[in-house]
């Protein structure tokens, strides 16, 4: 494991946590990460977290705004209105001195990545707090028991405070055609849907949110259901794990 590797998968780690990384380095980081399988607990931290951060989304600007504010500074300048050629002084100042609309339009677009930019490092500084809070309160780790047909799959349950979980799983198929995986919380003998997820055949692993609270319950279930989900299980389960 090179030093320069491995501070490339320090680099790019919460990204691919958070599905942010483009197509190249997310192969590269998959890649990496099959060569060296002690790494995988981490990464599986890292989604445990990411999805329990989307419990609690946070408003953003919306995106439109951005367009908005583009097309305001293009409109400002008047159909057939000539500027004032700068004189060389003028354009001594440097290239982003101009003041015609397409300069204006890059400059606030400029201002856009760059707060898209800002928005992303938060969300990462947001994932990596997180992280090291999730370690300071020992998150408990439920382990899922798999049936015959499951047996590849290593999957658990990690919750914080009993109110909080996710589950998190490693090679697990993806479901059949017009199928999902249900999650159950088994609560005084009663099955109570808890989530749907789809693995993907490209994912290695899948991080789903449990949509109850694990305090006061007995068991987690999985089962194969309809893809938009059943009131109760029509099938038996494919993967449980006492709480």
């Amino acid at each position: 494991m090179s030093e320069m590797d491995r501070q490339r998968f320090e680099d790019l780690k919460e990204a691919y946590a958070l599905n942010a990384l483009p197509e190249e380095e997310r192969r590269w980081f998959e890649s990496y990460l099959a060569r060296h399988p002690e790494l995988r607990r981490e990464v599986e931290e890292l989604r445990s977290i990411s999805a329990l951060l989307s419990l609690a989304p946070e408003e953003q600007e919306p995106p439109e705004e951005l367009r908005r504010r583009v097309l305001a500074a293009v409109e400002a300048e008047a159909p057939g209105r000539r500027a004032r050629r700068p004189s060389p002084a003028e354009r001594a100042r440097g290239l982003f001195a101009g003041r015609g609309p397409l300069v204006a339009a890059a400059a606030l677009l400029f201002a856009g990545l760059l707060s898209w930019n800002v928005f992303l490092q938060a969300e990462l500084g947001k994932l990596q707090q997180a992280n090291q809070s999730l370690r300071e309160q020992a998150a408990r780790e439920i382990p899922l028991r798999a049936t015959d047909g499951m047996r590849q799959v290593e999957a658990k349950v990690v919750s914080v405070g009993g109110e909080k979980a996710v589950l998190v799983a490693e090679n697990m198929p993806p479901a059949p055609e017009g199928k999902a995986m249900q999650i159950w919380v088994i609560k005084h003998g009663e099955p109570l849907p808890a989530g749907l997820f789809r693995p993907r055949p490209d994912e290695e692993a899948v991080a789903a949110v449990i949509e109850r609270p694990l305090e006061g319950a007995e068991a987690v279930a999985i089962t194969v259901e309809p893809e938009g989900g059943s009131p109760r299980p029509t099938s038996a389960p494919v993967m449980t794990a006492k709480v």
